[in-house]
């Protein structure tokens, strides 16, 4: 390639990435759109964009009053649509998107922000390592089990996400000869208040026994997320674990709100239900546990 051809590659990679770079920046502020807004000293305005400079926006409101706002004083910009807007109010949006109660979304965690579940005793870590790929860690306050898990999340489609992921626990010091992992596949629907999963995968556990197939395990969850109020979301999630060898299964049904009033952290109480059969009379056992959990983000949300 010559330099001359080069340098006219290189301008026109230069041009393409200022196009691209425009586009998402005009999207964000669609000029003719409503949109609401919020100042670093609280105000509120809701209104439609009709310009949109380098240094402020001017918004008109539904009585027709223009209003002009420095970009250095807007600290909430959100075009409105059905998911941000409740009852013709504004409806923050679920800061922890990605965690229902003990299973996860496909919905991507934003690069470099983390998530914090606490759960009494026990606690899970999420990092936003790029776009795409988090990396995190299950355990409790006396280090048993231990969990490393990696999952690699993507928006396939508008609303729709593809997750893939991975799961390494070992007993450590309460069992350390004991180790088992699983993994598998999740499609997400909807958006970070309203969604729902479908999830499938296997489960394998290193245990000594005369028949290797007895640790072997399939699962499926199910789980969905709906905004009822602007303070508060129902979800629940049903997991299906079934060995393999024996054709048992053990079921687990978690039913809850989650609140949604403030912008990084959020309360979670939910009823766990552990569903499993005695293994000699075939009978069901259930042990109905209560749980409240709080988990927070670190970080700042890429928009």
């Amino acid at each position: 390639m010559s330099r001359k051809t080069s340098f006219i590659f290189f301008r026109f990679i230069l041009s393409l990435l200022f196009g691209l770079y425009s586009i998402s920046s005009f999207s964000q502020t669609a000029l003719g759109k409503l949109h609401f807004i919020i100042t670093n000293d609280g105000k509120e305005i809701l209104g439609v964009i009709e310009k949109d400079t380098d240094i402020d926006i001017l918004v008109v409101t539904k009585t027709k009053e223009e209003i002009l706002i420095q970009k250095s004083n807007i600290k909430t910009l959100e075009q409105v649509h059905a998911d941000n807007f409740h009852k013709g109010k504004y409806v923050r949006a679920n800061p922890i998107p990605n965690m229902y109660y003990f299973t996860t979304s496909a919905i991507p965690l934003d690069k470099k922000t983390a998530n914090l579940t606490t759960y009494a005793s026990a606690f899970s870590f999420d990092y936003g390592l790029t776009k795409n790929i988090s990396l995190g860690i299950r355990s409790t306050i006396v280090g048993v089990p231990v969990v490393m898990n990696m999952q690699v999340n993507s928006e396939i489609g508008n609303q729709l996400y593809l997750g893939v992921s991975g799961n390494a626990c070992w007993l450590s010091w309460a069992e350390p000869k004991l180790f088992f992992g699983w993994g598998g596949v999740k499609l997400t629907r909807g958006s970070k208040n309203n969604n729902s999963t479908l999830g499938a995968g296997f489960l394998k556990i290193d245990l000594d026994f005369p028949n290797p197939r007895l640790d072997d395990f399939a699962y499926v969850n199910v789980s969905s997320m709906k905004r009822m109020t602007r303070k508060m979301a129902f979800a629940w999630e049903v997991y299906s674990l079934k060995n393999l060898y024996l054709q048992e299964y053990v079921f687990m049904a978690n039913l809850g709100v989650k609140t949604m009033k403030r912008e990084k952290s959020s309360w979670s109480f939910f009823l766990s239900n552990i569903i499993y059969f005695e293994f000699r009379s075939g009978d069901p056992r259930y042990i109905p546990i209560p749980i409240a959990a709080w988990s927070t983000k670190f970080g700042k949300s890429q928009h």
